[in-house]
């Protein structure tokens, strides 16, 4: 089964790449607004469900001890392995932060946010990362 989850994560990592790369063709930004109060939200906002979802899945469903995240493990059960869901989304984003990236001189201003937009959502995910290590680190195993 492990096979499986190492080849879903794989695929994840890979469509977070493409779609990052994707979205930012003019014709997808065209429209778009992202700014810099959009990306500092974002910041905030994800360290702030990450930690509360954790702390709710330990506190209310009973879970005792939170597992050290790997490739070979599904990354889609948030409320019952929110580590493993936290790496996995975090490398996902990062690959988006990349795929954009390489775009980023095609797009303008409109390009230059959603770039920071993704960069932002890194950032929020490191800092959760961070902070769900620190505080939980008893119950990690």
């Amino acid at each position: 089964m492990s096979q499986v989850w190492r080849t879903l994560n794989t695929v994840l990592f890979v469509l977070g790449f493409l779609g990052g790369y994707m979205s930012m063709t003019p014709t997808n930004i065209r429209d778009t607004n992202p700014d810099a109060v959009l990306c500092l939200l974002v910041i905030v906002a994800i360290p702030i469900v990450i930690i509360g979802g954790t702390y709710y899945a330990m506190a209310r469903l009973g879970v005792t001890e939170l597992r050290v995240p790997s490739w070979t493990r599904n990354p889609l059960l948030f409320w019952y392995d929110p580590l493993q869901f936290l790496f996995i989304i975090t490398l996902v984003c990062l690959a988006a932060a990349v795929g954009s990236g390489l775009r980023l001189w095609l797009t303008g201003w409109a390009g230059f946010w959603t770039f920071g937009l993704y960069g932002s959502m890194v950032i929020g995910l490191l800092i959760a990362r961070a902070l769900a290590y620190r505080i939980f680190r008893s119950r990690i195993t």
